[in-house]
């Protein structure tokens, strides 16, 4: 790259941005894997060291940042796995979980209605449930 003052100023703030908000990202993104697990996997997951799969989490992203040339094949995949999810999956997990037609949904949809507050409420509280 040439070198320009506006373009070092914004790599600088880019690895700015990087650095400061590396670890709140990684954090959730710990917490979301190791419960993902656990749902999963239940009783037959073995107990994990956080220390241990952080620091296989940051081996792991070294060695893709190393690896990669650019983050243009990241983005490629995380917009492609992304996209095709809201676009296809999400709605049709929503539409099932909102319109529940198994054995005693209904009568359990009215109690919740009628506890819950409104008529709107039981189908919020399904969708917020995904």
């Amino acid at each position: 790259y040439a070198f320009e003052p506006l373009s070092l100023a914004c790599w600088v703030c880019m690895a700015a941005n990087i650095a400061c908000t590396y670890p709140i990202v990684f954090q959730a993104a710990r917490s979301s894997i190791l419960a993902t697990l656990k749902q999963a996997l239940g009783p037959r997951l073995p107990p994990i060291d956080r220390g241990v799969f952080t620091a296989a989490l940051v081996a792991l992203t070294a060695v893709l940042g190393h690896s990669l040339d650019g983050l243009s094949f990241i983005s490629a995949v995380k917009g492609a796995l992304a996209l095709s999810a809201i676009a296809f999956v999400f709605p049709g997990l929503m539409h099932l979980r909102i319109f529940d037609r198994r054995p005693g949904a209904r009568e359990a949809e009215e109690a919740a209605e009628a506890g819950g507050g409104g008529g709107g409420a039981s189908r919020w509280q399904a969708f917020s449930k995904l």
